[in-house]
C-alpha cells in the first residue's frame, strides 16, 4: 500500500495516451457536468488532448492536464493526491491504470468490459458503468460519501495484497515450475 499525501478536495485521476480509445472525451464531458455540481474536485488528465479541446480545459481551473508525466511524479505526487481513478475506456486488453490506482486504494470507476471486470467488483471496490450518464452517478457517490469511497480503497488494497502481490506471485508460479519439472 503506497502512501497518500494528506489534501482538501477530492482529486479525480484519469491516465490515458489513446484519446478516443480510452475515453478522454467522456472524462472531460462528465468532469464538466459534475463540476457544476461539486465546487471542490479536481481532474488530473495525464495524456495528450486534441487541438480544439485544449482551450477550454486550459481555462478550467480545476483541470490539471499533462501530455506527458514521468514515472516519479506520476507514482509521488499524482497517485497519492488522487482519491478516485476514472477510466471509461471503449477498449482495452489489460488496463493496468486500473491496478496501479488501486495499489493506491484509490476506488476506480471504469468501463463495463471484460478486462476490467475481472479487477473491478462493482459496488465493492469501484464502480462499472456503460453510460456517461452511470459514471456521473458513480462518480457523484464517490465525492460525496467518503465513507464509501474509504470502504472502496481499503477494499482495492486488501484486492491487490490478495491476487497482484508479486511475492504471492512468484510463489505460485515456483509451483507451477516445480510442478512441471517433476512431471506432475
Amino acid at each position: 500500500h503506497k502512501k497518500k499525501i494528506y489534501h482538501r478536495n477530492i482529486n479525480i485521476l484519469f491516465i490515458g495516451r489513446d484519446f478516443i480509445r480510452k475515453g478522454g472525451d467522456i472524462v472531460l464531458k462528465v468532469f464538466l457536468k459534475l463540476s457544476k455540481d461539486f465546487e471542490n474536485i479536481n481532474l488530473f488528465y495525464i495524456g495528450p488532448i486534441p487541438d480544439n479541446i485544449k482551450k477550454i480545459v486550459r481555462n478550467h481551473k480545476n483541470i490539471y492536464q499533462y501530455d506527458k508525466i514521468d514515472d516519479n511524479d506520476l507514482y509521488n505526487k499524482i497517485m497519492p493526491l488522487s482519491d478516485i481513478a476514472f477510466l471509461p475506456t471503449r477498449y482495452d486488453a489489460y488496463a493496468l491504470t486500473i491496478i496501479e490506482s488501486m495499489s493506491y486504494g484509490i476506488p476506480v470507476v471504469a468501463s463495463d468490459i471484460n478486462s476490467i471486470n475481472e479487477t473491478i467488483t462493482h459496488g465493492n471496490n469501484g464502480f462499472v458503468g456503460t453510460y456517461e450518464d452511470d459514471y456521473e452517478k458513480y462518480l457523484s457517490i464517490l465525492i460525496s460519501e467518503e465513507k464509501t469511497r474509504k470502504s472502496f480503497s481499503e477494499n482495492a488494497i486488501q484486492l491487490i495484497k490478495e491476487k497482484h502481490d508479486p511475492e504471492m506471485i512468484g510463489k505460485k508460479l515456483m509451483r507451477v515450475y516445480e510442478n512441471v519439472i517433476s512431471g506432475n
